[in-house]
């Protein structure tokens, strides 16, 4: 009783903290914050850095030597990458990381959810009524582009389509046909609102997610499946629930694929100038980025020009929206490795539970990741946090976004 009783408390501050920084995360991506004052967001590191060391040495007896090394590692190769590149927010998230460990997820999604609802919420209602700029782009043969109250419209659309997978991840939801409905009426909005094609195909897409689970957990296949903890060697046999586990490579596949188009690509060449085009030129940048920058193992800074916060163009604009390039030349080869096993563990924790669900979101983050910049951006992507969270789930519910089920209870 007494160990619960410690744990319950650790778990508490976590999502205490946890929730601070993504209050401090998700306004910095509104247009409610025009600047932090300075050194503002070392609070947040001191908080993380604090609880994290505090909780490793009052439970140092409970931790495994495999969870050692494997905190250890993560910890040793962020820090490294962060010293070197520049980029600090890399020990914050493996202080974010490693100080949920053992921490239930759901919680931890939960925590996202409404911090994330609730900032995403007031900006949306903000804008509309003219409290905070509503940022507007007009597109030649695509319409208006408005961000209502986010920094840019596709990081609006993003918001959403985050807020929406992990609101259908939490407590492994039983699937309902109005989950299907919600998330393609949102899809819809994003698509006309926002004019954000990305986001609008992964909402589409995680609708046949959710309609594929629901089918699935209507089979027999279903009920034969063991809340089970296997070996990665049985794992990678795809003989077995083939599918989910073929899932678990696709940001490998996405992150191979992109890199070799960005090494390959000649925008001289006619085909490969009508892909770029098809991807907003995103071929160009992630090229002009690997030739400028090189590979290294731990990144290195990159000043980039973008359109957050402003409508206004930047002649100089050079913005790396993929992620995987991202990762790759600002944070290093060796940060990239470590992120894309990541979610092979993610997804191997989430089969293993049950949770059908959280597999198909790895998937769909995947794709989006592949188009846009946020993976390892804690006000968008919560699911690299569960790495070594607590994946138990002793009861699921039947609930849709923020109705209420039968026992009461809301997601």
């Amino acid at each position: 009783m007494e160990t619960k009783n410690r744990h319950d408390y650790w778990e508490i501050g976590f999502l205490l903290v946890y929730g601070l920084i993504l209050l401090h995360d998700f306004l910095d991506t509104t247009m409610f914050i025009d600047k932090w004052p300075p050194k503002f967001g070392l609070i947040f590191y001191g908080l993380i850095a604090c609880y994290t060391t505090l909780k490793i040495f009052f439970n140092r007896k409970e931790i495994t030597r495999a969870e050692a090394i494997k905190y250890g590692g993560l910890f040793l190769l962020f820090t490294i990458a962060g010293l070197i590149s520049g980029y600090s927010v890399l020990i914050e998230i493996a202080f974010l990381i490693i100080g949920a460990s053992k921490i239930n997820i759901d919680k931890i999604l939960r925590v996202y959810f409404w911090v994330g609802t609730v900032v995403i919420g007031a900006a949306f209602v903000a804008s509309i009524t003219g409290l905070i700029p509503n940022l507007t782009y007009e597109l030649l043969e695509k319409g208006t582009r408005r961000s209502f109250g986010v920094i840019y419209p596709t990081d609006f659309s993003a918001h959403v389509l985050f807020l929406v997978v992990v609101g259908c991840c939490i407590q492994n939801r039983i699937v309902t046909v109005m989950d299907i409905i919600m998330t393609i009426f949102l899809a819809r909005f994003v698509l006309v609102e926002s004019v954000a094609y990305t986001n609008y195909a992964c909402l589409v897409l995680f609708a046949f997610v959710l309609l594929f689970v629901k089918t699935y957990e209507l089979s027999e296949k279903y009920k034969e499946m063991n809340y089970e903890s296997m070996t990665y060697k049985e794992f990678f046999d795809i003989r077995k629930y083939p599918l989910f586990k073929l899932i678990a490579l696709i940001p490998m596949a996405l992150s191979a694929l992109i890199i070799f188009m960005a090494v390959k690509f000649d925008p001289a060449n006619l085909k490969w100038a009508g892909l770029d085009q098809k991807l907003s030129m995103r071929l160009t940048y992630s090229s002009q980025g690997i030739k400028k920058y090189k590979i290294g193992l731990f990144g290195k800074f990159i000043k980039e020009w973008g359109f957050g916060k402003s409508t206004v163009y930047h002649e100089n604009y050079f913005f790396l929206d993929d992620s995987y390039i991202r990762i790759l030349l600002m944070y290093g080869a060796i940060v990239l490795a470590t992120v894309l096993i990541m979610w092979v563990v993610i997804a191997k924790k989430a089969l293993e539970a049950k949770r059908l669900v959280l597999v198909g979101a790895i998937m769909v983050v995947a794709l989006s990741c592949f188009m846009e910049h946020h993976m390892l951006e804690m006000a968008y992507n919560p699911l690299l946090l569960l790495v070594f969270a607590d994946f138990k789930c002793d009861t699921r519910k039947e609930s849709v976004f923020l109705v209420k089920t039968d026992s009461g209870n809301i997601i």
